[in-house]
């Protein structure tokens, strides 16, 4: 996994590393797949979802599924938008920005969220990967 961080939070690589691993592991997925994970600010992560889905505002995760030999694609989060759905939800920043990442990875493995079951298959796996990482959260996150 490449951590590319184009904001200045301060997140620690080993939490993005634990729950990719996690997560890998509850899909029962290989875990030698790469990927990035860009983290963004509002201003660039609106600028790719008006060029790539054709939607002016901003949003909290994009992912590119690229899928060459063992590189999955990339994962762009706007840290910004993550912090603003966790105070308007009254949950933690790691939690939400945990929860968003697992969503990332979701599409990598090309689970899809634009009908409503796939939705709610996504919800649930999201919330049963995040249950399971709760008690080590704190410890990467700084």
């Amino acid at each position: 996994m490449n951590l590319i961080n184009r904001t200045k939070s301060k997140i620690n690589k080993d939490f993005f590393e634990k729950i990719a691993k996690d997560t890998f592991s509850y899909l029962n997925e290989k875990s030698n797949y790469d990927f990035d994970v860009v983290l963004v600010s509002d201003v660039e992560i609106k600028n790719l979802n008006k060029k790539y889905r054709k939607i002016d505002k901003v949003t909290d995760v994009l992912t590119f599924n690229i899928k060459e030999e063992n590189f999955l694609g990339q994962i762009f989060i706007c840290i910004d938008q993550v912090k603003r759905q966790a105070k308007k939800i009254e949950r933690n920043d790691k939690e939400e920005l945990a929860e968003i990442f697992i969503h990332g990875i979701l599409h990598l493995f090309d689970y899809n969220d634009e009908n409503e079951k796939g939705y709610k298959k996504m919800v649930f796996l999201q919330k049963e990967i995040l249950f399971r990482l709760r008690k080590i959260l704190d410890k990467f996150y700084s």
